[in-house]
């Protein structure tokens, strides 16, 4: 029997994510409908729950009573803690759980067979995404390192076409995940490198999560996201190009391609490799070289002033970036991958590696 029915007040986050609730039981259960599901609240609550009160729910129209009857339906039966995600702010408990209420509908996509199945399993992954015309884009964490502690004991050839300052460097990089769905596309979750740090650290961008779908389509992934906050928007455009003539071109026979503008600067900077640090680079990019494409875009970003919540968007600007393809477990070797080994902040990046998306993946 479900409890007490209390009058509750739910606005439209809470009704889009119910019917996105009932939407993906009836997908994910072959021989249910929603007149089965109508069936099962009214056994379980012993008093009539009509298939017509599904279509209210639609329609936003149902009485409060009965759309309790159904959340708690849900709780009992497939989920529970659902009652807790019905509000915007449950998202930052569980950064990588989906909101699904995207404006888009599953229903309306091509059939997967239609689709390049090789290319969408292939490039399911992580990446981190960054500048594609940064020389610091393409080196191996020991430089960088050398090179933050002391910009200016560099000469000015060493310094031109890239990040002067560690802050700058984190705030224009981020972590995207595509996870494949079943159905056919991606689950996506994207969040900044600055994420990784405490606050003392004080990164020069706003902490932005974003969470979205992407699409493989030929020689190309099309991920649209919409921050966890404001709900404003943010898509990748991202070309995927086998590698060629100009990864051979390279110096040391590093197969990484490099962005046209900052290519002979860092094809120099390879050349001056030490040993241990070259081995270093092919470690660290171990997956973008053994991944046999180079995966390079544009993101486009929409900034709203925050905390409003109405996706009202102020400016959109647009990024050239290169995507490096990381290993699940990178975040767990910190010496590797990481800019600021010695920062300790491993209750954040423990609740990152362990949230459903990102981990799930990052493991």
């Amino acid at each position: 029997m479900p409890q007490k029915v209390l009058k509750g007040d739910y606005d439209v986050y809470a009704l889009q994510r119910i019917i996105q609730k009932l939407s993906d039981l009836v997908r994910s259960h072959p021989n249910l409908s929603l007149s089965q599901i109508a069936e099962r609240i009214s056994a379980w609550a012993s008093q009539p729950f009509h298939r017509e009160y599904l279509g209210r729910l639609r329609a936003y129209s149902l009485n409060d009573a009965h759309i309790n009857t159904i959340v708690e339906w849900i709780v009992e039966f497939h989920d529970p803690d659902f009652r807790k995600k019905l509000t915007p702010e449950a998202i930052f408990g569980v950064v990588g759980e989906a909101s699904r209420d995207f404006y888009f509908h599953f229903s309306q996509i091509d059939p997967f067979e239609a689709w390049e199945q090789e290319v969408f399993n292939a490039f399911a992954g992580i990446y981190i995404c960054a500048p594609a015309d940064d020389r610091n884009s393409y080196l191996p964490m020991p430089v960088l390192r050398r090179f933050f502690a002391d910009p200016d004991a560099f000469p000015p050839d060493v310094r031109v076409k890239r990040a002067l300052d560690i802050k700058q460097y984190v705030s224009e990089r981020s972590i995207l995940v595509l996870r494949a769905m079943p159905i056919g596309y991606y689950h996506a979750a994207e969040f900044p490198m600055s994420l990784l740090f405490p606050p003392g650290f004080a990164p020069l961008d706003v902490k932005m999560v974003y969470e979205g779908i992407g699409i493989a389509s030929g020689n190309s992934v099309r991920v649209f996201l919409r921050e966890c906050l404001s709900r404003v928007g943010k898509s990748h455009s991202i070309l995927i190009h086998p590698k060629g003539r100009v990864e051979e071109a390279n110096p040391r026979s590093i197969s990484i391609n490099v962005g046209g503008n900052v290519r002979n600067e860092v094809r120099a900077d390879w050349e001056k490799l030490s040993d241990d640090d070259l081995r270093h680079l092919r470690a660290e990019f171990a997956e973008t070289i053994a991944l046999g494409h180079h995966l390079a875009g544009t993101a486009q970003i929409e900034l709203s002033p925050l905390p409003n919540v109405k996706n009202r968007v102020e400016m959109t600007f647009t990024r050239d970036q290169v995507y490096h393809r990381k290993p699940p477990d990178f975040l767990r070797h910190g010496d590797l991958h990481f800019i600021r080994p010695d920062i300790e902040n491993r209750d954040e990046i423990a609740r990152i590696v362990d949230n459903p998306l990102a981990v799930g993946a990052l493991e």
